[in-house]
């Protein structure tokens, strides 16, 4: 008997097949189609068919296939050795879709109910009762759908006003894990010894959906004590916001494609920026390296602090960094707080942020009251800026028009601001130019009010108006520069509860033609070493 018959020429060709299609399309293994081959060696007749770690194909001929009886003990461990990793494989995928198709089912046995209740609590005019499940539902769902309330809750140009209010109830504040499990992170991190040179205190200092921080010391090199924070994702967190993300997707492109008219709603293009956000924030280096810009963006501006990464002590699921003191920015909002040092702090977090926004194009994108500290000094006070893990970057060939269309909105140009939407609309469906013109008046009219109160004044409620203009005219608006706004309007929000009377205008113009006049000179130096020499 021969070795052929363990093997079938068909499993080979199964073998190879798979292998040929994980290298021509590698994500197909990340989103669960085809097998992804082993290393292994099969053995088949006349040939030796190798499959190495990536999935190439090797064949090398031999003189001719050994019977059974004459295979040696390293041919035999290879054959099961390869088997037992195909199993693996195959198991794995049939425990992917069963604990998809279980977590649908959960899903779908969550949200169910509010479908069945929204007619009868809308009829008997019940809302608050149907909020106070869908509130509920969102919590008991998990890391995920929280934070997409969260992150819902900045996109007017999404979701109803009503929608928005309700979920702007959630915060970052979640069920903390126990100190044993921080032990086991850590330990899988920076090795058994971790607590020589690192002590945490058992208690955390703050929870959230994707992460728990913990106060605590370092010792460097010459034996000093360092405060830091300790920022540490969640156990298992990884697994449950990838499969469900998986989810998402799938449903997002089934919808399109069953309903087109959806396309114009870009749902898959929404998960999937909510999905990069999502994994952002789930490699703690990226927020190490966010915070490293950011420094390095405001070196000359002492006013504003950042947390310190201490680059030994940063991994996918651990930050280790200098802890900062601080009073959170909404305790300066009392009306006990003097107006001098709340006009202080308004405008230097206004100007933080347009100087992100127009100057260096990297914009924090969570900046909720949560995420602002403050400190008094003798010298005034100072900002600190915490949890660095989402940054928002206009691409640098649409930063000009953002330049362009902010500086328009100043000088109240509606028409040369909506004018520069159109031309940069990553889809512009307007079935005609009676439309376009109608959507250019529809900017003027909102510039024209604004002459009453400055534009920058109520940015908050003019993007939302935009937003209105936009899906009426079916003007489709860039995510960048949406992205960028709703940053700007969350700073706007705690700036003018800070001071209503700030003029965020004549903050923002000279800081505005700055960046408009960088951008020029830039363009000018590249045309200019673009002309060939004389």
């Amino acid at each position: 008997m021969m070795f052929q018959a363990v093997l079938t020429r068909r499993l080979v060709n199964r073998v190879r097949h798979s292998a040929m299609k994980t290298i021509r399309s590698p994500n197909l293994a990340t989103k669960g189609f085809g097998i992804m081959v082993p290393s292994a060696l099969i053995i088949l007749r006349n040939h030796v068919v190798m499959c190495d770690g990536n999935a190439t194909i090797h064949e090398v001929a031999v003189p001719k296939a050994r019977p059974l009886t004459q295979l040696t003990k390293n041919d035999i461990s290879l054959f099961m050795e390869c088997l037992r990793k195909i199993l693996k494989n195959i198991w794995k995928k049939i425990y992917t879709f069963f604990s998809s198709f279980k977590r649908i089912i959960i899903c779908t046995g969550l949200t169910l109910p509010a479908l069945v209740l929204a007619p009868g609590c809308l009829y008997f005019r019940q809302e608050e009762i149907l909020w106070n499940y869908i509130i509920w539902a969102i919590e008991k769902l998990g890391p995920t759908f929280i934070k997409l309330a969260q992150w819902g809750s900045s996109r007017p140009d999404i979701f109803p006003e009503e929608l928005i209010a309700r979920l702007e109830r959630f915060t970052d504040s979640t069920t903390t894990y126990p100190f044993y499990v921080a032990e086991r992170t850590l330990t899988k991190a920076f090795g058994p010894d971790w607590d020589t040179h690192l002590n945490l205190n058992r208690e955390p200092i703050g929870a959230g959906c994707i992460a728990q921080v913990y106060k605590g010391t370092v010792i460097n090199d010459r034996g000093d004590s360092i405060p830091v924070a300790v920022k540490l994702i969640h156990p298992h967190v990884q697994k449950m916001v990838t499969r469900d993300m998986e989810i998402l997707q799938f449903f997002a492109h089934l919808f399109e494609t069953l309903v087109p008219r959806l396309e114009y709603l870009s749902m898959s293009d929404t998960v999937q920026q909510f999905s990069e956000n999502m994994h952002q924030q789930m490699d703690l280096r990226n927020e190490a390296a966010h915070i490293h810009t950011f420094i390095k963006n405001f070196k000359d501006n002492p006013a504003v602090i950042f947390p310190i990464p201490i680059d030994d002590y940063v991994t996918s699921n651990v930050l280790v960094e200098t802890f900062v003191e601080g009073t959170p920015i909404n305790q300066y909002m009392k009306k006990t707080v003097p107006k001098k040092l709340q006009v202080k702090i308004s405008e230097l977090a206004a100007r933080i942020m347009l100087l992100m926004v127009f100057r260096d194009n990297f914009v924090h994108g969570d900046l909720h009251p949560g995420n602002i500290l403050v400190q008094e000094t003798s010298t005034g006070p100072k900002i600190v800026l915490l949890d660095c893990g989402i940054v928002t970057q206009v691409a640098k060939e649409r930063h000009g028009a953002l330049v362009d269309t902010c500086l328009a909105f100043l000088y109240w140009d509606g028409r040369k601001a909506a004018q520069t939407m159109l031309d940069h609309s990553s889809k512009n469906l307007c079935a005609n130019k009676e439309q376009e013109e109608l959507f250019v008046a529809g900017i003027q009219k909102i510039v024209e009010k604004s002459k009453e109160s400055v534009y920058f004044e109520n940015v908050g409620s003019y993007i939302a108006e935009i937003c209105r203009l936009s899906c009426q005219y079916r003007v489709k608006l860039i995510s960048d520069f949406l992205q960028v706004a709703l940053a700007v309007k969350v700073v706007e929000g705690i700036s003018l509860a800070l001071d209503s009377d700030l003029d965020l205008t004549s903050k923002a113009i000279p800081i505005v033609l700055k960046a408009q006049a960088k951008l020029l000179l830039k363009k000018t130096s590249q045309k200019i070493r673009r002309q060939p020499s004389e």
